[in-house]
Parts: structure tokens; C-alpha cells; sequence
């Protein structure tokens, strides 16, 4: 029997250009991938390739030129400011290239939630 293969987050046809004309950048230039649910995958590549472009767009952190991004059954594009934080703060953890840290916090309230 052949278990199915459960998508934790992929992209569909995603495209993030940035800039016009003569100075158009292509960071992601159709780029189709899942990540399987339960899985570590690894994103390798060149600086300037789009990893930290496609990672930000999987996560909701930035929207995509054109394309789709899904977390489980759920298309980014499709949520309001509030449903996508929702969804970033319920499904989704992040760590940073730059740690990102609150200088007024300790290191343990940096990483809780405190509203909770």
C-alpha cells in the first residue's frame, strides 16, 4: 500500500520580479516545488538564486509577482492581512539568517508568546 504524500507548503508557476525594464530582477523565475509534511529538506544554491526569496514567499512574508504558494490546502493570496497572520503565527516557525531579537527582551521572551 502506497501512503499518500502530505504538502506541507509548495509553490506553483511562482514568479517575484523586482524592479522594471532595464532593471527588472527575476529572484524566483518559475519555480514549482513542495515540501513534504514530517520531512527536512535543505535549499542550496548560489547568493543571488532566490532561496531567501522562496523561503520568504512560502512563509507569507512576501507575496509573489505572479504564481501560487500554499500552506496545507490554503492559497496565500486568498487571505486577508489578518487571516495570513493567523496562519504565520498557527503553522509556521521561522528562523532568521539575522537573529531578529527585540534588544529590550531576554533571549526566553524573544522566543515565547507572551499574549498567550
Amino acid at each position: 500500500m502506497i501512503t499518500p504524500i502530505t504538502v506541507a507548503a509548495g509553490a506553483v508557476d511562482a514568479y517575484k520580479i523586482y524592479g522594471k525594464d532595464d532593471s527588472e530582477v527575476r529572484a524566483l523565475d518559475g519555480v514549482t516545488v513542495d515540501f513534504e509534511a514530517g520531512k527536512f529538506t535543505a535549499i542550496m544554491g548560489p547568493s543571488g538564486s532566490g532561496k531567501s526569496t522562496l523561503m520568504h514567499c512560502l512563509a507569507g512574508l512576501d507575496s509573489l509577482t505572479s504564481g501560487t504558494i500554499t500552506i496545507g490546502d490554503t492559497d496565500l493570496a486568498t487571505l486577508s492581512d489578518k487571516e495570513l497572520t493567523r496562519v504565520r503565527r498557527t503553522n509556521v516557525g521561522f528562523i532568521f539568517q539575522a537573529y531578529n531579537l527585540i534588544p529590550t527582551l531576554t533571549a526566553l521572551e524573544n522566543i515565547t508568546d507572551r499574549d498567550r
